[in-house]
């Protein structure tokens, strides 16, 4: 309920007649309304008797009250001792001063006022007015003055908490949001903190889910009820995630086979991915080995979502495709009965591997002591292997017959 507080002060009359205060009323109006508003629906008005003003005043207030400095508004040198009514109120209480006086005359009657009143004797209190004034009211029939001098006290009101936060918070998907704000109450009552919007708590970690603008209030109250709130913004921005690609395992390879590559890789955001492929793959992905491409390659694809590229190394191991040994050809053998055969043969390897020779048919070795019993034609398989491979060649081999001379079977 709003109050106004009213002060009825018969002024003495114009020919000095000595007056007594009658009362006022009292209304709270919150620092920063419009007075006039306040003034237009006053409501329910507290009616005080101000011949008992000073008597009602706690006596903490009272000393305190006199351990305040003196303000004074009086239009002359005057100080307590001539004040005629004291009117105690609260900061942001709006005190309305209404004079009666009566002239003997029966002349019109004006009133004016030294500030902090107005010249409709009104003064809104406001936070940070508390102190005593001294203050003047003053009759007037447009010749002689009357005046009258008011003593009054604002004492502090009961203020809300402070809040002291930053107006914005501004974090990335995956942060941690931690609101710190610097909370008390300057007449060190007890006060709870709410948090409302889209945080419940002081602290929140945002999911990749949460990129935008939120808005967050921050309230606190206080024992006596008294509440104060803060706007915050959170700005949460867009944390691009990086491509998921999945290991590459070593590709064991033999020269001349063709090698394909199945990369594999999905994008948490939903990103379209290019699979970007290097030597000694072609743009697809495929790498067409050769002879000679034997050993160990080091070898990579980059994934890109067109913020975040992700590379995935791993090894070719290419080993030596192996050939058949290389035999060069063996001519015919002729020889006479009683001569050495001997198969001369030349054999590499492309690999260089280790060459066994081995002979079949009509010979198991690279020569061989003919008898006059070989007369005719014979055949040698000639065998080379490198372990894996092998190449074969026959070889023809005739043998001469050799005419021999009679033996005598028995002596003459």
């Amino acid at each position: 309920m709003n109050k106004i507080i009213k002060k009825l002060i018969p002024i003495f009359a114009i020919v000095l007649i000595a007056l007594s205060l009658t009362a006022c009323s009292l209304t709270y109006a919150p620092e920063g309304s419009d007075v006039d508003s306040a003034f237009s629906d006053i409501g329910e008005r507290t009616q005080i008797d101000f011949s008992d003003t000073d008597s009602n005043m706690s006596e903490t207030n009272t000393v305190e009250s006199e351990e305040r400095e003196l303000i004074k508004y009086a239009d002359e040198d005057v100080d307590e001792s001539d004040v005629s009514s004291t009117i105690t109120v609260i900061e942001g209480e709006i005190i309305d001063l209404q004079p009666k006086a009566v002239d003997p005359d029966n002349d019109v009657v004006t009133y004016s006022f030294t500030g902090p009143f107005n010249d409709a004797g009104l003064w809104h209190t406001v936070d940070g007015d508390e102190g005593r004034y001294l203050v003047t009211v003053s009759a007037t029939d447009g010749e002689l003055i009357s005046k009258q001098y008011v003593l009054i006290v604002v004492n502090p009101r009961n203020k809300e908490p402070v809040i002291e936060c930053s107006e914005e918070i501004t974090v990335f998907e995956s942060e941690s949001i931690i609101i710190d704000c610097n909370i008390y109450d300057r007449e060190d009552d007890t006060f709870s903190v709410v948090y409302s919007g889209w945080m419940n708590s002081d602290k929140y970690v945002a999911n990749y889910e949460d990129a935008g603008s939120y808005t967050v209030q921050v309230t606190a109250i206080d024992e006596n009820n008294n509440t104060a709130s803060k706007e915050m913004k959170i700005y949460v921005k867009d944390k691009n995630r990086l491509p998921i690609v999945e290991s590459i395992a070593d590709i064991n390879a033999i020269e001349t086979d063709v090698i394909v590559l199945d990369v594999i890789a999905r994008d948490p955001d939903g990103d379209d991915l290019e699979i970007i492929y290097f030597d000694p793959f072609d743009d697809d992905g495929v790498w067409r080995t050769e002879n000679g491409d034997n050993g160990e390659h080091e070898a990579f694809v980059k994934v890109s979502d067109g913020t975040d590229t992700v590379t995935e190394r791993f090894k070719v191991i290419v080993e030596n495709i192996n050939t058949p040994p290389v035999l060069q050809p063996i001519p015919m053998i002729v020889v006479d009965e009683g001569n050495v055969v001997n198969i001369d043969v030349d054999a590499s390897d492309p690999e260089d591997d280790e060459l066994t020779i081995i002979f079949s048919g009509w010979m198991t070795e690279n020569n061989y002591m003919t008898s006059h019993d070989d007369e005719g034609t014979h055949y040698v398989d000639v065998i080379v292997s490198d372990g894996r491979l092998e190449t074969t060649q026959t070889v023809k081999i005739v043998v001469n017959n050799v005419n021999r001379p009679p033996v005598f079977v028995v002596p003459v």
